[in-house]
């Protein structure tokens, strides 16, 4: 979870670089959080890149096993 004050940081930023307009609190702090959550998810799986900020990993269910791979299984 992000700490508010680091999402109020980052909404206030967002505000300053539009031009302060007035009536946007709910859209700048909900931005805030989507651009900071993007930016937490590819510093914890850094393998993905600049190029691959808007992709979601997706996680397995708890019941689901997950799956070995070997390097001749990945390359068929």
């Amino acid at each position: 979870m992000i700490p508010e004050q680091i999402i109020r940081q980052r909404s206030y930023e967002i505000w300053v670089r539009e031009g302060r307009p007035e009536g946007k609190t709910e859209e700048h702090w909900s931005r805030a959080q989507m651009e900071l959550e993007i930016e937490h998810r590819v510093s914890v799986f850094p393998w993905a890149g600049n190029d691959c900020r808007g992709i979601v990993v997706p996680c397995l269910p708890i019941s689901q096993r997950p799956q070995r791979f070997t390097s001749r299984s990945i390359w068929r």
